[in-house]
């Protein structure tokens, strides 16, 4: 199912998405957002149907824990 600019993901449950586990890699623009990190998050371009969500994609919170022990922990393991 596309999503659309503008609109919000929702939680595990989501029927609109799809799950997809891959190899751990830092949180950048080009790479695959981890699901969790785009739940509640709004999003900034139209989506097709069977993308992947790419930290580009959604609005990036400025005061989220989540994303702020999410960079800590890209560096601390040397994520790229």
């Amino acid at each position: 199912v596309p999503l659309a600019a503008g609109e919000v993901v929702g939680g595990d449950h989501d029927p609109k998405l799809e799950y997809l586990l891959l190899p751990a890699a830092a949180v950048r623009d080009g790479a695959p957002l981890p699901a969790h990190m785009a739940f509640s998050q709004r999003m900034r371009v139209d989506i097709p149907a069977g993308a992947v969500i790419r930290r580009e994609m959604v609005d990036v919170p400025a005061d989220s824990a989540l994303w702020a022990l999410r960079a800590d922990l890209d560096e601390a393991f040397g994520l790229r």
